[in-house]
């Protein structure tokens, strides 16, 4: 295997098909398990206000996928490998000002929900946080 990659998503050696463009997984299934993460990903960096839509309009159009092979697009859409439990996390804005006046929080982590949480243990209190189905 004088020619072999490593695949970008679980590391292991192959020999890459010739021709088409650049091979960088393994398998269909290494493939498929990267663009679900990086879906999930996206999603949750919307949610948490890290990412915005129009950061999304305005990013580089230039295409980015990997051509779709018949096989593929007959399945239909493929399940994330791990299912998901979502939270909603609430906060009142008040608390983490007053957490960042204090010191319990760097004022450029107001926004980290793990600093949050930790300054908040730290002084006995909880967030809410309830399930979402």
């Amino acid at each position: 295997m004088s020619d072999s990659l490593a695949c970008v998503w679980c590391q292991r050696l192959f020999e890459p098909r010739r021709g088409g463009s650049p091979q960088r997984f393994c398998a269909r299934k290494c493939r498929t398990a990267f663009w679900t993460a990086l879906r999930i990903w996206g999603e949750r960096a919307l949610a948490a206000g890290i990412l915005t839509i129009a950061d999304i309009k305005n990013g580089d159009p230039a295409a980015c996928t990997l051509a779709q092979d018949s096989a593929n697009v007959a399945g239909g859409y493929v399940t994330p490998p791990i299912p998901l439990m979502r939270f909603l996390v609430e906060v009142e804005c008040d608390t983490v000002t007053w957490l960042v006046r204090l010191g319990f929080i760097p004022p450029t982590k107001r926004d980290d929900l793990a600093a949050i949480i930790a300054a908040l243990k730290r002084i006995g209190r909880a967030p809410e946080i309830s399930r979402i189905a």
